[in-house]
C-alpha cells in the first residue's frame, strides 16, 4: 500500500466513513483561566508540506487525533481567548502524545467589533468552519447566514444550510425527513436547500442520532442531528441561490457528498452536515441523494438504483461545477455511491474542455465498486480532478459482504489486494 504523508481535510472526512485512521495517537487539551476551553479550534500545519488539519475540542476541552510522523505547527483558537501557536514533533507511529495548551483571556478592543471572533466578514473561528456564535458575532450582523456557515442558536444547537439534488420520488408531507422517499422519481431531478441542526455537544467524527429504542426526546436538536426544514427550488432559483450564498465568502468552494448503500434522504443530509461541520468547511456544503431504499436487505435493489441515477448525478455535478461564482468543487463518494460517481466522470458533460480539471479533490471512501472496473475508469478520474484519493479499509464489513455477493474484489478493500494506480493516492 502506498503510504500517504499528506493529509487534507477531505481525506480526513473519508477516514470517518471508512472507520479508521493511521498515525500516532495524540491527545490535546485546552485550558483557560476558568478551566477547560470547549469547542476550541486546532489548526495543525505540516511544517514540510504546509497541509492543514483541523479539529475541535469537546466539552472537556479535549481533542483526540492521529498524526503521521513529522514536524507540525499548531495554532489554537477559541472564542474569548487569545490565539497561540506551538510546535510539535511526532517521532513515529508508536509515539503517544498528551499535551495541554493554556490560553489567556482575550481583551476586546474598546471600539468596533471583536476581530478575534469575526475576522473579516465570513471567517468566525472555532465553531466548525464558518460556524457562528450568535452572541459573539451579533455586531453588524457579520458572519451570519452566509451559505455554508453554521449558526449557534439560543436553543443550544447549530443550524447549517445545505444544497441538494435528488432523483427520489417527492411526496407532499409536512415532515421534512419524509418529503423524499425511497422510490425513484419519474426521471426528474429535484433541487433545493435544507437546514440541519447540530447539537452544541457534538463530538468530531460522531453522528448523534437517536437509537431505535429511544422513544422520548428524539426530536431534541440540542442532543441529536435533525433535518429541520427543506425548500425545493427551480433550476434558475437554485443557481441564483448558490451565487447569492457565495457572495462575500472568502472560500467560494463547494463540497459535494454522494452517499452509499442503505441510506435515506434524511440520512444523507445529516451525514453531509456532520462532514462539513467537522471539516470546518466554510464554503457551501451540498449532497446528491440517489434512491437507495435505506434497508440492509435491499442491497440488490440499491445496485440497480445507483446505476439508474448516473445520468441525473452527471447533470447535477456539471451544473454545479459550471457555476461562474463557484471556485472549486470537492467531491466525496462513499461506498456504493462511488459507482455512480465513477461512471458520471466518464460522461462527456463532465469531461473538461480546458486543461483545468472540474474538481479539486475527488475522494472515494471505502468504494464498493469492482476493483478491475475502477482501474478502467481511473484515467477519467485523473483528468477530471486535480487530486484523487482512495480511502481503503480492511475492516469494513459491508465491503466484505459486497465481495461475497458480487464475487469480485472491491476497490475499497485492502485484503487480499490493494488497488494501486499511478497518480492516485491510496490510504
Amino acid at each position: 500500500m502506498k503510504k500517504l504523508t499528506r493529509r487534507t481535510l477531505l481525506v480526513q472526512s473519508a477516514a470517518f466513513l471508512a472507520r479508521g485512521e493511521s498515525g500516532a495517537a495524540c491527545e490535546f487539551f485546552i485550558t483557560g483561566p476558568n478551566g477547560p476551553v470547549r469547542y476550541g479550534l486546532f489548526s495543525i500545519v505540516d511544517a514540510r508540506l504546509s497541509e492543514k488539519i483541523y479539529g475541535r475540542t469537546d466539552q472537556a476541552g479535549r481533542l483526540e487525533i492521529r498524526l503521521d510522523p513529522g514536524k507540525y505547527r499548531l495554532r489554537v483558537d477559541a472564542d474569548g481567548y487569545q490565539s497561540k501557536e506551538f510546535e510539535l514533533t511526532i517521532k513515529d507511529k508508536a509515539y503517544e502524545v498528551s499535551r495541554t495548551f493554556k490560553l489567556d483571556a482575550f481583551i476586546p478592543p474598546q471600539k468596533g467589533i471583536d476581530r478575534h471572533v469575526c475576522k473579516g466578514q465570513n471567517s468566525c473561528r472555532g465553531k466548525g468552519g464558518c460556524a457562528t456564535d450568535a452572541n459573539s458575532c451579533r455586531a453588524k450582523n457579520m458572519c451570519r447566514g452566509k451559505g455554508g456557515c453554521a449558526t449557534l442558536t439560543p436553543g443550544g444547537h447549530y443550524t447549517l444550510k445545505l444544497f441538494f439534488g435528488t432523483d427520489r420520488q417527492y411526496s407532499r408531507t409536512s415532515t421534512p425527513s419524509d418529503l423524499f422517499g425511497n422510490q425513484r422519481s419519474n426521471g426528474e431531478i429535484s433541487l433545493g436547500t435544507c437546514t440541519v441542526t447540530i447539537p452544541a455537544t457534538h463530538r468530531r467524527g460522531d453522528l448523534e442520532v437517536p437509537a431505535w429504542w429511544v422513544f422520548t426526546g428524539r426530536s431534541d436538536p440540542s442532543r441529536y442531528f435533525q433535518l429541520e426544514s427543506l425548500q425545493r427550488l427551480q433550476v434558475d432559483a437554485f443557481r441564483r441561490t448558490i451565487g447569492e450564498s457565495l457572495k462575500g465568502l472568502t472560500n467560494r468552494d463547494v463540497l459535494i457528498f454522494v452517499h452509499g448503500f442503505n441510506t435515506s434522504f434524511s440520512d444523507a443530509a445529516l451525514r453531509t452536515a456532520q462532514l462539513a461541520f467537522d471539516l470546518n468547511f466554510d464554503g457551501i456544503p451540498a449532497f446528491y441523494s440517489w434512491p437507495s431504499e435505506g434497508r440492509l436487505k435491499s442491497y440488490l435493489a440499491d445496485q440497480e438504483n445507483v446505476e439508474w441515477c448516473v445520468g441525473h448525478l452527471t447533470d447535477f455535478l456539471a451544473a454545479v461545477a459550471a457555476q461562474p461564482s463557484v471556485n472549486k468543487v470537492h467531491l466525496i463518494a462513499h461506498s456504493m455511491g462511488s459507482r455512480a460517481v465513477a461512471r458520471a466522470l466518464t460522461q462527456p458533460s463532465l469531461v473538461s474542455s480546458s486543461r483545468r480539471p472540474r474538481f479539486r479533490e475527488l475522494v472515494f471512501a471505502a468504494p464498493d465498486i469492482d476493483a478491475d472496473l475502477f482501474r478502467q475508469f481511473a484515467p477519467h478520474f485523473k483528468s477530471g480532478a486535480e487530486r484523487v484519493t482512495i480511502y481503503a479499509s480492511s475492516e469494513d464489513s459491508a465491503l466484505k459482504a459486497a465481495e461475497r455477493l458480487n464475487h469480485h474484489e472491491r476497490a475499497g478493500q485492502t485484503v487480499p489486494h490493494v488497488v494501486t494506480i499511478d497518480g492516485i493516492d491510496t490510504n
